[in-house]
């Protein structure tokens, strides 16, 4: 359970935020920065989401973006009731890390093989107690999903190929589904990647 007494501390201040290609689906590689509850590192959280910040220390991207992925479904009476789903799933990961940075790409959750099936609801806040512990001791994370129009984060990191699926942006074709990839190296045990998947409880793959 997160103690909300607890809650994740505000990053640095006046970050240096990047400029992202607005409106794009890609996938964004970088190390972790620091995590908040609030949009924009501001003052009034939102319960719905983890705001996973990502560092990217060179090159054409380089600078601070904000991460906006679904932890929690909707309160109840909430103008736009959505329940989440997900599904985890960790591999052997030797083809090397990525290059850091951002560039376009392509993910289906169907091409992958993931089922409806797949999909379990969340309990008590348990997919961000993992989103906060897996970013924490990550080497490098991977985000897949949308860039904000102003080009300084991602969102739509879920399930978009499917009707209702509560995106802003539509996506063009099937291969523009989101998800987070945390890739894990130490000296004690092989290298891995464990990528989290989430969707819409009235979405199907």
């Amino acid at each position: 359970m997160l103690d909300r007494k607890k809650k994740p501390q505000p990053g640095p201040q006046h970050l240096e935020q990047g400029n992202l290609p607005p409106n794009r689906f890609g996938v964004l590689v970088g190390s972790y920065d620091h995590v908040t509850l609030s949009p924009h590192d501001g003052s009034h959280p939102d319960d719905n989401h983890v705001y996973l910040w990502l560092k990217v220390p060179g090159g054409d991207f380089m600078g601070h973006y904000e991460c906006a992925f679904n932890t929690m479904s909707s309160r109840p009476g909430s103008p736009v009731q959505k329940e989440v789903e997900y599904f985890i799933h960790e591999t052997p990961d030797e083809a090397g890390l990525p290059s850091i940075g951002f560039s376009e790409a392509e993910v289906s959750y169907s091409k992958m093989g993931l089922k409806d099936g797949d999909f379990r609801k969340i309990e008590n806040g348990s997919l961000r107690n993992l989103v906060m512990d897996y970013a924490q001791r990550a080497n490098l994370i991977a985000a897949y999903g949308v860039t904000y129009k102003e080009g300084t984060g991602l969102h739509d990191m879920h399930l978009n190929a499917s009707e209702d699926n509560g995106a802003a942006h539509e996506s063009p074709n099937d291969n523009h589904d989101g998800m987070l990839v945390f890739y894990f190296r130490t000296e004690l045990k092989p290298p891995v990647k464990t990528m989290i998947f989430i969707k819409f409880s009235k979405q199907h793959i």
